[in-house]
């Protein structure tokens, strides 16, 4: 995919989101603290920083039980400075063999999959303690990038685009182009559509969303898939998973796009039988 990434807009549009519960992140040296951070989860009330650096830490479950209570968090990552700078030199390595992991989104997967954040498990890197999953109290991915994460999504070619359009007005939109291998974001890119005359249209009709499909295709040679949602739409799912989870996303997502005699505000194309299931299973699932 062209080096046309725009990292802020993708921060913007597709971004982490806060954890579902705070916590905390420490980095140790010598079992002293030498960097720390407190992730708040969504709603909740303002309150000061980290403030132990320089703290010793001979004892993880004694430091835990003391800064649990402190900070009022859910849980905590121990992480050893050493084992992480050897980590990010390894991921931030553009390889012949690893092409996913040559973008800042994908070095920050693997990172966060060395880490253990995912499975919870502790890892040379990491000692998590407190609640379980550990990934409630990480930020969280944004659920559109877990689109093909089901035995549907393998039902699709290996290497796609998704093209993500939050519509502004009928002169306006913002757009961001993924390009995924299996399962995973392996790229993305801000599409240039300056070629195509789209201002005043609706973006929510199938054959208007189809030039912009048709233009991802010619151009990257590899089949393309779209979802346009208004602005307003997008807020309201972003702050559903904020608030509830992936899964009340993707459920309130799939009860918007079923509205009928309503003005149209969600827009899959183009939305073959797979797609439907993907998108089915997603809603239904919890």
């Amino acid at each position: 995919m062209e080096l046309r990434q725009n990292w802020h807009k993708f921060q913007r549009i597709l971004g982490p989101l806060p954890p579902k519960k705070s916590g905390l992140v420490l980095l140790l040296s010598h079992n002293r603290v030498v960097a720390g951070a407190v992730g708040f989860a969504a709603g909740a009330l303002s309150r000061s920083g980290f403030r132990d650096l320089g703290r010793q830490v001979d004892d993880m479950t004694g430091a835990w039980d003391d800064l649990s209570a402190k900070y009022q968090c859910a849980g905590a990552s121990f992480i050893d400075q050493r084992e992480l700078l050897n980590a990010l030199s390894q991921v931030a390595a553009v390889r012949a063999s690893a092409p996913a992991t040559d973008h800042f989104h994908a070095q920050v997967a693997r990172l966060r999959e060395l880490l253990g954040v995912e499975r919870g498990e502790k890892s040379r890197l990491a000692t998590h303690l407190g609640e379980r999953p550990v990934e409630h109290f990480w930020p969280r991915k944004n659920f559109l990038l877990g689109l093909y994460r089901s035995f549907f999504g393998e039902l699709f070619p290996e290497r796609k685009l998704l093209l993500v359009g939050v519509v502004n007005s009928p002169d306006s939109f913002d757009s961001l182009l993924l390009e995924f291998q299996g399962a995973e974001v392996k790229g993305f890119s801000e599409p240039d559509f300056s070629g195509i005359d789209w201002k005043g249209l609706d973006l929510f009709l199938p054959e208007t969303a189809a030039r912009f499909v048709a233009w991802c295709e010619n151009h990257y040679v590899l089949p393309a898939y779209s979802i346009f949602l208004s602005r307003r739409v997008w807020d309201e799912v972003r702050t559903a998973q904020m608030s509830h989870g992936e899964k009340a996303a993707w459920r309130l997502l799939q009860k918007i796009r079923s509205q009928r005699d309503v003005e149209k505000e969600v827009l899959f194309e183009p939305e073959p039988w797979p797609m439907k299931a993907l998108l089915r299973w997603h809603g239904m699932r919890g």
